[in-house]
């Protein structure tokens, strides 16, 4: 009896890990100075993405604005589709285009969903540019499940996505010459919550949603109840993040312990 039920208990450890191993697709994204990267207004930029098989792919980005643009394919007309084990790079050096990152100040957002079989443009994208008559307003991780569910929608094969993200800043030079410097957006209502940040040390780069709202120590009001992603990051110190659940009428107050880079 022990070893029927040993040979069962092989047999169905085997079928998950053949299962697992079936369904599991690769698709890699990245930008040229790598995840995490910050990119100053007007620097170009290079996009990277490889799949460990044939598969169709959609590639696009929401900007700091909140904007959302297509990459790849060029057009909604096409089908996105990439050959196993090679790298293709968004522009090419020989390219007649270029890419540039553009203020203002926030985090910057390029997701890559793949599949074995053809996706679906979603019909946020216009037919002449590729470019969203929609704009993303609150945190853009929340649109892109939107927008992924969309492109996957009634898709039966195995599929894929990866996101990298970066942030778009002010050079130094840009930013002392800036007379007076731009407010931090408010995209929210001048109602509901507000959020009293501050850091120690300060001068920590505030990202609500995405969106930068200047340095601590700062107060956001007009805050929509609900939840949303905080992020702090300072130069020599490691980058904070938290999920803040805010109620109606709430006055939160968050204060942050950066933690200092050894190497």
């Amino acid at each position: 009896m022990k070893w029927v039920f040993s040979l069962f208990a092989l047999f169905f450890l085997c079928s998950i890990s053949i299962a697992q191993k079936v369904n599991t697709l690769e698709i890699d994204i990245s930008v040229d100075k790598g995840d995490d990267a910050v990119y100053y207004d007007g620097e170009h930029i290079f996009i990277s993405f490889r799949a460990a098989e044939d598969v169709y792919i959609i590639v696009y980005d929401i900007d700091t604005d909140g904007n959302i643009n297509l990459i790849f394919p060029e057009s909604v007309g096409e089908q996105g589709f990439i050959r196993a084990n090679r790298t293709y790079q968004i522009p090419e050096d020989d390219d007649d285009f270029s890419f540039k990152v553009k203020a203002p100040p926030g985090e910057e957002f390029i997701c890559a969903i793949a599949s074995i079989e053809p996706l679906r443009m979603p019909v946020i994208f216009k037919e002449e540019e590729g470019e969203s008559q929609f704009r993303v307003e609150g945190d853009p991780m929340n649109a892109i499940e939107k927008i992924n569910e969309d492109i996957l929608g009634g898709n039966s094969g195995r599929w894929a996505i990866d996101i990298c993200q970066f942030y778009v800043e002010y050079s130094e030079e840009d930013e002392y010459f800036l007379s007076p410097p731009p407010p931090p957006p408010f995209p929210y209502p001048p109602y509901g919550c507000s959020m009293q940040i501050i850091s120690k040390p300060g001068g920590a780069k505030i990202y609500l949603d995405g969106r930068y709202f200047g340095k601590t120590p700062a107060v956001i009001a007009g805050v929509p109840a609900g939840v949303h992603r905080l992020r702090l990051t300072k130069k020599g110190y490691y980058k904070y993040e938290e999920e803040i659940h805010l109620y109606p009428g709430d006055r939160e107050r968050v204060k942050v312990y950066m933690k200092w880079k050894l190497w």
